[in-house]
């Protein structure tokens, strides 16, 4: 997968959470359904892909980090990692 393909999948899985969460907002709850599909169709594909490792990243940046600038992740050195998408597809096709 190269890094156009991937940018687009993950920009699709924040904008698909992102409006699941603002439905939950005005009491329509499809988190049950979002998560299914998550977990019997985007992540066997995501784990094929990534391994198991990049998939731990991935759900980190998305979830967890989930654009903030104060949360950050570094590798052995030091350095900053999964800063952004190029960062994070660089971190796990490496």
């Amino acid at each position: 997968m190269d890094l156009k393909i991937f940018t687009t999948l993950i920009e699709g899985i924040q904008s698909q959470s992102n409006k699941v969460h603002e439905l939950y907002g005005h009491k329509v709850d499809l988190l049950s359904f979002n998560d299914d599909y998550y977990r019997d169709v985007v992540y066997p594909l995501m784990l094929e892909a990534f391994g198991k490792d990049g998939v731990d990243w991935i759900d980190w940046y998305i979830y967890e980090k989930d654009g903030r600038e104060d949360f950050k992740a570094f590798d052995k050195e030091g350095n900053e990692i999964c800063h952004n998408i190029e960062s994070l597809y660089n971190t796990i096709t490496e």
